[in-house]
């Protein structure tokens, strides 16, 4: 572009301008610009050199135009256009002189402006350059500042996240310190994040050696999962925890450390330590028990076989659990019919069901199996299979069958001795009834026949023959007494009983009667407790009872104040009667056989008595399943106690 065309385009606008602003107007405005261009010119010169350099055209600028030195550039045009359009809506060549300041023209002719701006290629470049960067640098910051706002908002996102985790997380550098960490480490270690960054991150845990060992690994093996460690607070409660690292790095590659994040198991270890509790109390039942225990699904597999199978089959549970069939091929096969319908008739919904048979052992010994079959469900009802139990009760049937055959032979020989019982019974009835029957008629002969020689002797006066008749008379009358006495001994062996209710006070009150008619004028004191009541055979208690207090008359007829008491008492418990008296009592040395027929423990010619009688109330009370005894002192009398067993009682 030739030297008149750049001062004819300027002289142009300056015409026009002159008909827009009148000389007053236009001399203040180039007088600021005169005050603030040298400033500026300056500025501007020391910038677009700088800028221009970075365009022309050397070899070295041609290879290589770095962003900043275009965005250093796209400024200076802006300032440049921006003073260029000042400067022509005010310049005029025709009107005005060049102004100048310090030397410096700020017309198109000379000073800055006429270095640059007055070459059209300049004025292109401008144009055609300046704007497009401008607004690519305008583009370009708008993006910048959405991805620092996504940048912000996704970091502020990430680090919620992060503080949300109730596990506990923390970053590692490579020398093994701790760079972050989150709330749950914080609260998990009781130390403020202030002072837990920077620190060594080992000392944390109650293994720092184990710590450290598991960061070697991840720095080895680029991570680790569910690595043990426990977790010390500074209250020094203790956290188990499974640690998971791995390292992090930048957009690079580069390493920067370990991120490693902590989930407490401080519960699951407190149920595991429930459960192995839980599982040795059950192995201690189920593995140490004689039984044998299994468990067997609906589809006839075994679950579980307790090691005790072995002691009573001889099998182990390995060979159950190979082949299920052996618990039925094992029964001893004249109880698989058993066997058999107890599982059939087995319903899922029924209780315990009990079965007794026999196996065969690995060694083929025979077995008794008490078998008991349990159904098993789950927790909404679905069928589980059963649970059984199976007890050895060999030694068990063994005694049974021991039993039974001592049973039967016992049974055998109680026929044997009823037989012969009855056959003693028969005798002794035929014995009693020639007692009845052939000793009286010659007894009676005895005794009238000594009445007669007694008779004949007093007509003669011989007193040797007297004596002697009357010797046959009184034995002849105490052989029928024995006989009679035997003869009622015997009635009540084999009597049957008759229970009923007896008020003895009564009863004793009238044998009482009968005994003071007896002795006559000696003076008895006989007492007798009222409302002494019994349930029992009539006959029998009124025979025991005629005994006991005729003994109790006979033996206290030395003592001239006899008293005799007839009463119960509770003794132990126990209701306890009693008759008691004052007589000459005796030795208990002799006590052995005194329930003895034919036992005295006194001469004949001191009381009279057949021996009889404590035998007959000996034989009664046991026959009211109940027992007698006797205290005795030589001349302190005697007291007989007797009960009448549960069925005799009746206070």
């Amino acid at each position: 572009m030739s030297d008149s065309s750049k001062h004819n385009r300027p002289k142009g606008g300056l015409q026009k301008n002159e008909r827009l602003f009148d000389n007053i107007e236009r001399s203040k405005a180039e007088e600021s610009l005169r005050a603030t261009c040298p400033a500026i010119s300056t500025s501007v010169q020391k910038r677009l050199d700088r800028a221009m350099a970075s365009i022309e055209p050397k070899q070295k600028r041609r290879s290589s135009f770095s962003c900043r030195g275009g965005v250093y550039l796209c400024g200076v045009l802006l300032v440049a256009l921006l003073l260029q359009s000042a400067l022509a809506a005010n310049a005029s060549t025709d009107l005005h002189p060049p102004l100048r300041s310090d030397g410096i023209s700020v017309t198109c002719q000379h000073g800055l402006f006429e270095k640059y701006w007055a070459h059209p290629v300049i004025d292109m470049l401008v144009l055609l350059v300046g704007a497009p960067i401008i607004a690519y640098l305008v583009w370009s910051q708008r993006r910048l500042k959405q991805a620092e706002t996504a940048l912000r908002t996704s970091s502020s996102y990430a680090r919620s996240l992060i503080e949300a985790s109730l596990d506990p997380l923390v970053t590692i550098s490579k020398d093994g310190k701790i760079m972050d960490v989150n709330q749950a480490t914080m609260e998990a270690t009781g130390v403020p994040r202030e002072q837990l960054i920077g620190t060594d991150f080992s000392d944390y845990f109650t293994d720092p050696e184990d710590a450290r060992i598991g960061y070697k690994t991840v720095w080895r093996d680029g991570i680790v999962r569910d690595y043990p460690l426990s977790l010390r607070h500074l209250s020094g409660r203790v956290t188990d925890v499974l640690y998971n690292a791995a390292l992090y790095r930048d957009r690079h590659g580069e390493v920067l450390g370990v991120f490693a994040a902590a989930r407490d198991i401080s519960q699951q270890k407190q149920a595991e330590a429930a459960l192995r509790e839980s599982e040795l109390r059950y192995r201690t039942v189920a593995e140490f028990t004689a039984d044998w225990e299994y468990w067997i699904l609906p589809d006839g597999t075994l679950r579980y076989m307790s090691p005790s199978c072995e002691q009573v089959s001889g099998y182990t549970p390995e060979e159950f659990y190979a082949g299920p069939e052996l618990l039925t091929r094992m029964i001893h096969p004249d109880d698989l019919s058993i066997y058999t319908d107890h599982r059939h008739a087995l319903s899922t919904d029924a209780g315990p069901e009990h079965v007794d048979f026999r196996i065969v052992t690995k060694n083929g010994e025979y077995r008794w199996i008490s078998h008991t079959c349990q159904s098993v469900h789950g927790p909404d009802g679905e069928p589980l299979g059963q649970r059984v139990g199976n007890r050895d009760i060999t030694k068990r049937k063994l005694a049974e069958e021991k039993v039974n055959q001592l049973n039967d032979e016992l049974e055998s020989r109680v026929r044997e001795r009823t037989a012969e019982l009855e056959r003693i019974i028969g005798e002794l009835d035929g014995f009693c009834y020639a007692l009845s029957h052939e000793f009286r008629a010659p007894l009676a002969r005895l005794e009238g026949f000594g009445a007669m020689m007694i008779d004949l002797a007093a007509q003669d006066g011989d007193e040797q023959i007297i004596h002697c008749a009357q010797r046959i008379v009184a034995d002849s009358d105490r052989l029928r007494t024995v006989i009679d006495s035997l003869l009622a001994m015997n009635r009540i062996s084999v009597a049957e009983m008759h229970q009923q209710k007896l008020n003895l006070s009564e009863m004793a009150m009238r044998i009482a009667s009968e005994l003071v008619e007896e002795i006559g004028n000696r003076r008895v004191n006989i007492s007798i407790a009222p409302d002494v009541t019994a349930t029992g055979d009539r006959f029998m208690l009124e025979t025991c009872l005629k005994n006991l207090l005729g003994n109790a008359v006979k033996y206290s007829s030395k003592n001239p104040d006899a008293m005799i008491e007839l009463g119960q008492k509770d003794i132990d418990g126990e209701n306890v009667y009693y008759v008691r008296d004052n007589g000459v009592g005796f030795d208990m040395a002799f006590i052995k056989n005194i329930f003895q027929p034919f036992c005295r423990l006194h001469h004949q010619e001191e009381f009279e008595g057949t021996g009889i009688g404590l035998a007959t109330v000996h034989r009664i009370i046991e026959k009211h399943h109940g027992r007698i005894w006797v205290e005795a002192k030589p001349g302190a009398g005697a007291t007989f106690y007797f009960t009448l067993g549960a069925n005799g009682e009746d206070a």
